[in-house]
């Protein structure tokens, strides 16, 4: 008989043998064990939910919950990650999917499930962006400060912008704070390559009119300091806004996908999620 019940970190070395069904390369067992840590959430949310035969772990869909401040409102969100489930339980899977989508007011998220997203669509999970675009330097030098330092970034942000960079601190994801005067933009990127060139892909960007007026001038500095050849960028996080930046549109290669009925798309964001502690 099996049994759906929540995780709990004492569960994680029983666990941790179905983790090594993932296809590498696959994060180290340290790093999954970041999973079972709390974080953003209330003391009262899971960690995700265990499927087990005569008390042995055969399935698991891991929940990084976080209550974040959208639109002048608290907002529930709870990222999926890690849902694997062994061989011959394979059709007990969709029962952990539904255990979790059963909670009320809660926007879902998942960010890295090429596989499971036709499975999530049929759930009414949505897809963030469809395109992103490469932004690449102009040869210009606009005035304006560059900072990559967490502390010396945190004073010029607002009490939102602060409160994600100091819940993103413990993470290997840059901060990037692009200020002239008295307006400024707050990146979090991460570098991934592309058909072997380097990027700086954004993953949270504030004010994009702003950084719609700053990026032609101070982009080029930016990605020297990165060490990459331009930003990559998903179309909902530019909200409109043009740059006089060059660059290409192309299709995302990895589904960012949401479901919520409360928080719209261009309020979305790939933070609060596996990407950043399992650092994929």
């Amino acid at each position: 008989m099996t049994l759906i019940r929540p995780a709990e970190p004492e569960d994680f070395e029983r666990l941790y043998p179905l983790f090594l069904g993932f296809n590498e390369p696959r994060p180290s067992k340290e790093t999954f064990r970041r999973l079972f840590v709390r974080r953003w959430g209330n003391v009262d949310d899971p960690f995700g939910y265990l499927l087990e035969d005569e008390g042995q772990p055969v399935g698991f869909l891991g929940t990084l919950f976080s209550r974040r401040e959208i639109g002048g409102r608290e907002e529930k969100f709870c990222n999926l990650t890690t849902w694997i489930v062994a061989p011959d339980h394979r059709s007990e899977g969709l029962s952990l999917l539904s255990r979790v989508l059963n909670r009320a007011a809660t926007t879902f998220t998942n960010f890295t499930g090429v596989k499971v997203a036709p499975i999530l669509r049929r759930f009414g999970f949505q897809t963030l962006d469809e395109r992103a675009r490469v932004l690449l330097p102009l040869p210009l030098a606009g005035s304006g400060e560059i900072s990559l330092d967490p502390d010396r970034i945190a004073p010029h942000l607002d009490d939102h912008d602060r409160r994600i960079l100091e819940d993103h601190r413990p993470f290997a994801f840059p901060h990037v704070l692009l200020r002239r005067g008295d307006e400024y933009t707050y990146l979090l990127v991460k570098t991934v390559r592309r058909k072997r060139l380097p990027l700086a892909e954004v993953h949270y960007l504030s004010h994009p009119a702003v950084f719609a007026r700053l990026a032609p001038g101070l982009l080029g500095r930016l990605c020297l300091r990165l060490g990459v050849f331009g930003l990559l960028v998903g179309e909902h996080y530019l909200a409109g806004q043009t740059t006089r930046l060059p660059g290409a549109t192309i299709p995302q290669r990895i589904p960012r996908l949401f479901r919520s009925v409360s928080v719209p798309r261009q309020a979305m964001d790939t933070l609060y999620s596996e990407l950043q502690v399992l650092d994929l």
